[in-house]
């Protein structure tokens, strides 16, 4: 019997969270919730449909945008203003409550966020960080007051999970013991279910799907330049774009400046089962960032039997096909290289990473469904 089952059976609607028993903790899950659909977002309602499965009382505490909108719905808080994100603390602390945190790490307000759960949790059951952004060992080498904030933060959480070695390098330099990090991926390994074939399979061949989002880490001029390189020896090729920048006018003049208005879909926003479903349509996903902590679209595009182009810029799982950082021509040289390789089977991922967390979550006194710790 499931978990949402199961609290049906006890009288209460789905969205309405469940009472701790006597000696249990809540889990207090504190970072963006979706809508927009990025990917710390996409990982915490992974995690809070894996504290549902578990039988965990989980509640989220929302510091992403819209959070308001969402105030109520599912378990979700609303605490995206300095005031309710200290009440949303206050009330964890008093109820002794354990946080799991997560931040990107690659600015000061996010160091600010870890800071002030660690320090909650001085009052409450315990605490865990997650650091998810490729981008956050350059900020911190960058700044030594954001170094000292990182330090401070990291105190007063019992784990820290990074997305990548890379990040928990830059942590044990700035003074987190070793033992307390480790790297996790924020893929889960869930069974993902896709829509099938769509009309662009017949106008485009190959065809290659793309998330990108605001900000140059994401390599929309690499990826650009990549596919006018490709137009000229592949003449269908076209590409599904998809994420927040993707929508605005700008993108579209740039997409045109390059001259692969023909080879671009422009998809904007989607939700996440959207996204699959752009990338299970494609011949190949690719991932051009230039920096990149564990990116779940690319786990997500292999569980999915799809080919996956990404950057050198981060470790990437068995299966993808690298190319330079930052070179368009050695994009487009992947893309020819996966494109000839037969395509891969789904793969479902181990679910390893869920197990590891779990654990940790266990360690916070965190009592999984049957009293199992």
């Amino acid at each position: 019997m499931s978990a949402r089952s199961a609290r049906d059976r006890e009288g209460r609607s789905p969205s309405e969270p469940r009472r701790p028993r006597r000696g249990e903790r809540r889990l207090v899950l504190v970072g963006p919730y979706p809508p927009p659909w990025g990917g710390i977002a996409v990982h915490l309602r992974a995690l809070h449909r894996l504290a549902e499965d578990a039988g965990i009382d989980a509640e989220i505490l929302d510091i992403g945008e819209g959070h308001a909108s969402r105030t109520g719905e599912d378990g979700v808080t609303g605490a995206g203003s300095h005031a309710s994100f200290a009440a949303g603390l206050s009330r964890a602390a008093l109820r002794g409550d354990s946080l799991h945190v997560h931040i990107p790490g690659n600015n000061l307000k996010s160091w600010l966020v870890a800071l002030a759960g660690s320090r909650a949790r001085l009052h409450g059951g315990g605490a865990l960080l997650t650091v998810h952004s490729g981008v956050a060992p350059a900020f911190l080498d960058s700044s030594s007051f954001a170094r000292r904030i990182a330090r401070s933060a990291a105190t007063g959480f019992r784990r820290i999970l990074c997305t990548n070695s890379d990040i928990t390098g830059v942590l044990r330099s700035c003074g987190v013991p070793g033992a307390r990090l480790e790297v996790v991926s924020p893929f889960l390994g869930q069974p993902l279910s896709t829509r099938g074939e769509g009309n662009h399979r017949t106008r485009f061949s190959p065809l290659l799907s793309c998330a990108l989002s605001p900000g140059p880490q994401y390599g929309e001029g690499v990826l650009l330049q990549a596919l006018a390189i490709l137009s000229k020896r592949l003449p269908r090729v076209g590409c599904l774009a998809f994420g927040p920048s993707t929508a605005e006018a700008t993108f579209l003049a740039r997409v045109r400046a390059h001259g692969v208005d023909r080879q671009v879909v422009p998809l904007g926003e989607l939700e996440h089962d959207a996204c699959l479903d752009a990338i299970s349509k494609s011949d190949a996903f690719l991932r051009p960032t230039l920096a990149d902590g564990d990116s779940l679209s690319v786990r997500e595009a292999i569980a999915m039997g799809r080919r996956v182009v990404a950057s050198d810029a981060a470790p990437r799982p068995a299966g993808t096909v690298l190319f330079r950082r930052g070179d368009p021509a050695s994009l487009a040289s992947a893309i020819e290289e996966a494109l000839a390789r037969p395509a891969p089977g789904p793969a479902q991922g181990s679910g390893a990473s869920a197990a590891r967390i779990l654990d940790a979550w266990s360690q916070l006194g965190i009592v999984s469904k049957g009293g199992l710790r």
